[in-house]
């Protein structure tokens, strides 16, 4: 059985094979999501070099890599995040955003057409405030700690806070809301 985790080089292989193919089926996906993919390699190569150093020390390096680890993920799920502002800067359309985000967060593609974009960006907008308990909080932390990507609703609603925040509009010239 073959580990992601000790092979980061065939980890990513997969990954960027299966984001081709979502690419080669979706034209919102290729025209947003293209952007991303490159823009957060960098993290991914790191990762991949304390891997390798992990394996080459006999382990020792695994438990500095491990101490390492956490905030190289922590930057790894920013770096999707500014990818990810980078895309809208390139596409300039924030429709083509939250459908990609609605379909990465969806699943099926047979669900697509059922899916109501304004309600989407509610629940968005909402999200935090769902966190009534310290529990639920420590949770979310828990379930993201050791991921590269931020769940698909986080990134929307980082997306669409910098947007309502004026950061795209600061940068592009003008204001997706009016358009």
């Amino acid at each position: 059985m073959i580990s992601f985790s000790h092979t980061p080089l065939l980890r990513a292989t997969l990954m960027g094979t299966c984001l081709l193919a979502l690419a080669a089926c979706d034209p919102d996906f290729r025209r947003f999501g293209r952007t991303g993919f490159y823009t957060s390699y960098v993290a991914q190569n790191l990762a991949a070099i304390l891997d390798i150093i992990g394996q080459a020390t006999l382990g020792i390096g695994a438990l500095v890599g491990g101490a390492l680890a956490i905030p190289l993920y922590d930057w790894y799920r920013k770096a999707e995040l500014s990818a990810d502002r980078a895309a809208l800067l390139c596409v300039q359309d924030k429709d083509v955003a939250i459908r990609t985000f609605m379909k990465l967060a969806g699943g099926a593609a047979k669900l697509y057409e059922e899916m109501d974009q304004d309600e989407f960006i509610r629940q968005i907008r909402a999200y935090d405030d769902a966190d009534g308990s310290q529990l639920n909080k420590a949770y979310k932390v828990l379930i993201t700690v050791f991921r590269t990507h931020p769940f698909p609703i986080m990134r929307a609603k980082h997306l669409d806070a910098w947007i309502q925040e004026g950061g795209f509009s600061s940068i592009a010239g003008f204001d997706l809301e009016a358009e």
